[in-house]
């Protein structure tokens, strides 16, 4: 989460310079002010409130918090190019067929991995904050990085992911639920 504002502009002129002009120097400062930043402002605040009250009963809300809140600035973010997304209908097909490989892989991948590095408290953990924050991040770079036609077309590419990520997740979710014999209950239950 922390190297995405800085690995994400030293890609993007390798994998869509060729495509849309891209200021690597512009992308970078903007995320790192429109991602990185919140989230540095975050943990302070979150600290200070630790400081400050006993924040254990408000802590279970916050993931929900968070998730509403994604949700509403995903609706803002596509609303604002709905125009775009109705004039390229044409692309939902290939993306919908890109996400549904990315996606399960994306999750399978990093369940995987956590089960082999990490502690298996946290593993659950681990998997839903690889497999979610990418599309937040996107939005926040793809918002301030592009002009209104590509930017535009970065939102279908994220309305389409945000509905199959959401359904990966809960896919994923249930089916830890279901084969909880193989894996602690407080694994599943602390997602």
């Amino acid at each position: 989460m922390f190297l995405a504002p800085i690995i994400i502009p030293a890609f993007m002129p390798l994998l869509a310079g060729g495509f849309v002009e891209i200021d690597a120097w512009a992308m970078l400062k903007n995320a790192l002010l429109t991602i990185l930043l919140p989230i540095i402002i975050g943990a302070l605040l979150r600290d200070l409130l630790d400081r400050r009250m006993d924040t254990r009963p408000i802590v279970p809300a916050m993931p929900a918090v968070s998730a509403t809140m994604a949700v509403l600035l995903m609706f803002m973010a596509v609303n604002t190019s709905t125009k775009m997304v109705m004039g390229n209908l044409g692309l939902v097909p290939p993306l919908i067929v890109s996400t549904l490989v990315v996606f399960p892989t994306l999750f399978a991948v990093s369940f995987w991995m956590s089960l082999r590095l990490f502690p298996r408290n946290g593993n659950v953990a681990i998997t839903y904050s690889a497999g979610m924050k990418n599309l937040p991040i996107a939005l926040g770079i793809a918002s301030v990085s592009f002009g209104k036609e590509e930017g535009g077309l970065v939102m279908l590419t994220i309305a389409v992911a945000f509905a199959f990520q959401m359904l990966t997740a809960v896919s994923f979710y249930q089916y830890l639920r279901r084969s909880h014999a193989r894996f602690p209950k407080e694994n599943i239950e602390g997602a």
